[in-house]
């Protein structure tokens, strides 16, 4: 796997771990959305899933706002990659590609068409990540991947390439 892939793959493994973890659990308490697994999930979750077991934590009980889940998920991937595995630079330079863009754009589309089927059980997150690569080579993925060629995915960067 070419270095590009690699990152992209790890620095949006983190982004749906995070969505994988609001879809299934979020609970509105009063006027807030906070992050509230059972402590059985929260066990199961540190020991199946390790690379994420430090995200996991600081989302439990946090109450979410679209820039609380930023903040948590880039200080993620900071802690977890920055100067271990990647520069601060590749990680903003992959972060801004069209391709990371793309894969984020395509996940969510995914994640928006299967919704109702995803919210019936709680699916492992490993399951999660897999019922979506089928999609994404799926006939239907491959036209929705078509149908961006030339779309305006939004990004700050244009270059595929990662140094």
């Amino acid at each position: 796997m070419s270095q590009t892939k690699t990152i992209i793959k790890d620095l949006t493994g983190i982004i749906k771990f995070e969505q994988w973890m609001r879809f299934y659990f979020i609970k509105k308490v009063g006027e807030d959305l906070v992050i509230s697994p059972d402590t059985s999930h929260m066990d199961k979750i540190k020991t199946l899933y390790s690379e994420y077991s430090d995200l996991a934590e600081s989302m439990y009980g946090a109450t979410m706002t679209p820039e609380v889940s930023q903040r948590l998920v880039i200080a993620a991937i900071r802690n977890q990659f920055e100067g271990s595995k990647y520069s601060a630079t590749q990680i903003y330079k992959t972060m801004n590609s069209k391709t990371f863009s793309t894969e984020i754009y395509l996940f969510n589309t995914w994640l928006e068409l299967h919704k109702d089927q995803l919210s019936e059980v709680i699916i492992g997150y490993d399951e999660w990540v897999g019922l979506y690569e089928t999609w994404k080579n799926s006939e239907q993925g491959q036209k929705v991947i078509m149908s961006m060629d030339g779309a305006n995915i939004p990004s700050s960067n244009d270059s595929e390439t990662v140094h």
